[in-house]
């Protein structure tokens, strides 16, 4: 399922190259949503990218580093 995902989100930036950040996803989101194409995990799958893209994004919080002294 998650190589659907992604496949089909690629497929949709070959088409019309965008930069790929949390806007982006919540576009691709919608569109597919409104074709009735969105399944359940969608979003999870590419809120995960993004983050092993930009681990900056902030979607998902980074862990606080350990304090060991």
């Amino acid at each position: 399922m998650q190589l659907r995902v992604l496949g089909c989100f690629n497929q949709c930036l070959d088409r019309n190259p965008l930069t790929v950040d949390s806007a982006t996803i919540q576009q691709y989101l919608r569109g597919r949503r409104q074709i009735g194409k969105l399944s359940k995990g969608d979003a999870a799958i590419l809120r995960r990218l993004l983050t092993i893209l930009d681990p900056s994004s902030g979607i998902y919080p980074l862990p606080a580093p350990s304090k060991t002294g």
